[in-house]
């Protein structure tokens, strides 16, 4: 997790498409607190699919205890690998306001 940095939506994507073309293989969760983002930029040039926020998915890390996170909605990308993510930006009440948390889950 990752707090107080000055990412906006221009380097989460270029994250995002280092992570489609096969960086950061071993990440299974990433989480940002940033400034609202613009959905729009942040995924140019990327394929997503919107996944509504009527559903629900469960997200395990293995590599933390085993903890399990409902996930509602959020956007879909895959890899160069086919690998599945989904990412989510959410406003959080424990962070100032005009803040979101960008949350994103690499499924097994």
């Amino acid at each position: 997790m990752l707090g107080n940095f000055k990412f906006d939506e221009t380097d989460l994507n270029r994250f995002l498409k280092e992570w489609i073309n096969g960086s950061n293989q071993r990440l299974k969760r990433f989480r940002v607190i940033v400034k609202d983002l613009n959905l729009e930029v942040l995924t140019s040039g990327i394929e997503v699919e919107e996944i509504p926020v009527t559903v629900e998915r469960i997200f395990e890390n293995k590599e933390c205890g085993s903890k399990k996170l409902k996930l509602k909605g959020g956007y879909d990308i895959r890899n160069n690998k086919g690998m599945l993510a989904t990412f989510l930006k959410t406003p959080n009440p424990k962070y100032p306001i005009g803040t979101v948390q960008f949350d994103m889950f690499v499924w097994e």
